[in-house]
């Protein structure tokens, strides 16, 4: 990740106890903050799906637009490169919306006994040519035997960001090593990158919704995913050194 962050201004709730004089019920401020997010998930996927709607409309009037120019000037680079960008940024929205309904919308679970090194080979086996193309080495480092009990998607969602957020903040010829190892009672995976590194005043914000200290980040990735490990009973630790790089570790208890 880059050292200049960015935040999206949000209205903080009131530090004092709130009551409602018609019952007496007192709510503190973390109790305060579920509801509202339970209400904002009640209406996310509506919200969503009507803000996707519009998106869908304008590539396909853009993919018609472009077959009808291909038929007559569109030899012009400068013109084909405005249709690559305008596809670009539809899609970048499309993926923001599609991650903040992850996040907010109430998920079904389908949890069973998975062994965490297979959900690491196959993020790894996913991402490798995204390495790849950046110079960027993947090194896999398993204790085999270790099982959770879990739903193998959200995992595999949590693993996905964590290691495309280590291939992001690696430089050229990086070296990332995702690894498993057991714990006492908890299973856990680490992917730890030789990158850029986290300024220490941002480590606490990193999972904080809408913070992020990447240029193109959205600030959704890395809330999305500890909420999910929180489901799990699990929880998500970072370690990180400027100009040396970061360790994100995902514990879930052992099955």
């Amino acid at each position: 990740m880059g050292n200049t962050a960015k935040e999206v201004p949000v209205v903080k709730p009131p530090n004092k106890l709130l009551s409602s004089s018609e019952s007496n019920v007192v709510f503190t401020k973390e109790e305060l903050r579920e509801s509202v997010l339970a209400t904002l998930g009640v209406n996310a996927a509506a919200i969503i799906h009507e803000a996707k709607q519009p998106l869908q409309s304008i590539r396909a009037h853009l993919q018609l637009l472009e077959r009808q120019l291909s038929k007559s000037n569109f030899d012009s680079l400068q013109q084909q490169q405005r249709f690559a960008l305008l596809y670009d940024e539809i899609g970048r929205i499309n993926s923001l919306l599609s991650q903040f309904m992850l996040m907010a919308a109430e998920r079904k679970e389908h949890r069973q006994r998975i062994e965490l090194s297979q959900i690491g080979t196959d993020m790894s086996m996913l991402l490798r040519s995204v390495a790849i193309l950046r110079n960027v080495e993947i090194v896999e480092n398993y204790k085999q035997g270790v099982y959770c009990l879990c739903d193998g998607q959200q995992i595999r969602q949590i693993v996905l960001n964590l290691l495309s957020n280590a291939i992001d903040a690696s430089n050229e010829n990086g070296r990332i090593i995702i690894s498993v190892n057991q714990t006492d009672n908890w299973a856990e995976l680490s992917v730890q990158d030789n990158g850029c590194g986290i300024a220490p005043e941002n480590i606490e914000k990193l999972f904080k919704p809408f913070f992020t200290t990447k240029e193109n980040g959205n600030g959704i990735g890395l809330p999305m995913s500890l909420q999910i490990a929180k489901e799990h009973g699990g929880d998500i630790k970072i370690s990180s050194k400027l100009g040396q790089g970061s360790i994100f570790k995902l514990l879930l208890p052992l099955d």
